[in-house]
């Protein structure tokens, strides 16, 4: 496991090896990262000053991550961002929440906060929502949700739903949706994608490719659509076909 870290220059005339800086790391008994410290040299007694330290904390379903820096050398340091990340029974995360210390603050304020939810089985997630925290209300607000609703037996999605957070509703609105198909081979052979029509209250096409393969796994076919708001339908805005001798090449 690397212990230390050092980095520095050469003077013009290769006759003395100058430090600028090191990282120091250290492991608990499990061998798990706990602490990394950085050092800057201090030119004028040939001195290290600490400038930053990173802290990891692992605990049953949950590790901690605490970043400390300080930019004035006389300064101690101070602790400027902070990660949870919580897990659950088979160890896989349900919440990581991120918060940071503003310059003008003397203590940490939520930034950022993700929480997954999974399908049966606890393997694939079925969603994953995104939310800011909103100082002046002190609170987390919705930014954004997405839905995995179905899986391929490679594990692909193969329906990707996003939707966005009304304020003024409080309500999720659906804004765009994904939907891709493989074949045995784990090639993909659709591509779509769909935008959200409030107005109509469904989803309507934006861009589709679909692919066809031969035998061996080689394109033979690919076609791009958009959608056409008239008629309701896709229509064709180009195909390539590729031709393939014995060697499988074009």
């Amino acid at each position: 496991m690397l212990q230390k870290f050092v980095r520095g220059h050469w003077s013009p005339d290769s006759t003395t090896f100058y430090y600028q800086t090191k990282k120091d790391y250290e492991y608990d008994a499990n061998d798990s990262l706990t602490q990394i410290t950085t050092f800057n040299i201090d030119n004028t007694d040939n001195s290290w000053i600490t400038e930053s330290r990173e802290e990891y904390i692992y605990e049953s379903g949950k590790t901690t991550y605490a970043y400390y820096y300080t930019a004035n050398a006389s300064d101690s340091l101070r602790k400027t961002n902070l990660r949870e990340t919580f897990y659950n029974s088979n160890g896989f995360i349900i919440s990581e929440i991120k918060y940071n210390r503003p310059a003008s603050s003397d203590s940490l304020v939520g930034d950022t906060k993700y929480e997954y939810s999974y399908h049966a089985g606890g393997i694939h997630v079925f969603e994953s929502q995104y939310y800011k925290f909103d100082v002046a209300q002190n609170k987390w607000i919705p930014q954004e949700k997405i839905q995995y609703p179905t899986y391929d037996s490679f594990g692909n999605k193969t329906e990707i739903i996003k939707s966005i957070w009304n304020q003024s509703s409080e309500n999720w609105t659906f804004f765009s949706k994904l939907i891709n198909n493989y074949n045995s081979n784990n090639m993909a052979t659709l591509l779509s994608s769909y935008s959200w029509n409030e107005s109509i209250n469904d989803w309507v096409g934006y861009g589709k490719y679909e692919y066809i393969y031969d035998e061996n796994d080689n394109l033979i076919n690919s076609s791009n659509y958009s959608w056409d708001a008239v008629r309701n339908d896709w229509k064709g805005k180009s195909r390539r076909e590729n031709l393939y001798d014995n060697a499988f090449t074009i």
